[in-house]
C-alpha cells in the first residue's frame, strides 16, 4: 500500500513549500520564497513592492 501525502495533490512538484518565518522588514510571520540567487524573500514584501510599482 502506498502512502500519499496531501502535498502531492495540492502543490505542483516544482513548487517549494516555504516555512513561515518572521520577516525583519515587515515584522510579520509570513511565507518565504527563494529569489533567483536562492536567497529567502518574504512574500508579503514582494507583494507590497509589486503593488507600489503599478
Amino acid at each position: 500500500m502506498r502512502v500519499v501525502l496531501w502535498d502531492e495533490f495540492d502543490v505542483a512538484p516544482d513548487v517549494e513549500i516555504a516555512p513561515r518565518l518572521w520577516c525583519a522588514e515587515c515584522r510579520r510571520r509570513t511565507l518565504f520564497t527563494r529569489d533567483l540567487d536562492g536567497y529567502p524573500v518574504c512574500r508579503e514584501c514582494i507583494e507590497e513592492l509589486e503593488e507600489s510599482h503599478v
